[in-house]
């Protein structure tokens, strides 16, 4: 595999692991403040996730593009 998608797969792990970290908080220890702060971040870290899976084969193509190119002259 190519190192970008191996980024790519080492982000979207981490990812996962913040939102079951944010699912993980007790509710009842929240107030209801804390509860919308907790939801907005499980949603915008699962925004991401998604959107760099749905995007993978694009950007790893995009890395590999880039590799091909020469380099510019100086």
């Amino acid at each position: 595999a190519s190192l970008v998608k191996k980024r790519l797969d080492e982000r979207i792990k981490a990812l996962d692991a913040k939102i079951k970290q944010l699912e993980d908080i007790q509710p009842d220890k929240l107030t209801q403040a804390d509860q919308w702060v907790i939801d907005y971040g499980i949603k915008y870290l699962t925004v991401a996730r998604e959107h760099i899976a749905s995007h993978m084969n694009k950007l790893v193509a995009l890395a590999k593009s880039d590799d091909l190119q020469p380099e510019a002259a100086e």
